[in-house]
């Protein structure tokens, strides 16, 4: 359902939130560009191009837009895991 996908979509970005803040990621002019807009754009580019999800249609062009919303989603819990 979707609720289950969104819970494992809260789940998986604050796992990556975790690992980017281990690996000294934090929020900076320079990383808005490349966690914030870089690769999001990428990963959609890698879901609907590269793996051909522009072939399911909808689903695929969904997929790929919900692949990069989880990309920014995961580097604006870096920021409000800092602030905590």
């Amino acid at each position: 359902t979707m609720t289950q996908f969104l819970r494992k979509m809260d789940t998986y970005t604050t796992f990556q939130a975790e690992l980017w803040r281990q690996s000294g990621v934090r929020w900076s002019a320079g990383n808005h560009w490349r966690y914030g807009l870089i690769r999001p754009l990428l990963r959609f580019g890698q879901k609907y191009l590269y793996l051909q999800g522009f072939r399911d249609g909808f689903l695929g062009f969904f997929a790929g837009i919900m692949a990069a919303v989880s990309e920014f989603l995961a580097y604006v819990k870096v920021k409000v895991e800092d602030a905590e």
